[in-house]
């Protein structure tokens, strides 16, 4: 079983269009956790496979976004990673 979290006091997120240019914005919060489940199996290299949910929110923006609308941003949804290496 793996799983993270954290918890930040700002951060900033950077908008950019190429027919609109570009602006930045600062949130005051931001969440981000992870819940997940690994396996693997080590052979002469470490083969590994993980499944989890991931979830990042930001809100709280001192400024409005490209559209002149206050936004929070909430990416969450199942994730898997893969990876291959040595083991000492």
């Amino acid at each position: 079983m793996v799983g993270t979290y954290s918890l930040t006091n700002s951060g900033t997120l950077k908008n950019s269009l190429s027919s609109a240019g570009s602006n930045s914005v600062t949130a005051s919060s931001i969440s981000h956790y992870t819940a997940g489940l690994e396996l693997g199996i080590k052979l002469p290299i470490l083969l590994a496979v993980e499944a989890g949910y991931g979830n990042l929110t930001m809100s709280g923006f001192s400024s409005q976004t490209l559209t002149g609308r206050a936004t929070n941003v909430d990416i969450s949804g199942p994730y898997i990673r893969a990876g291959a290496g040595f083991s000492f």
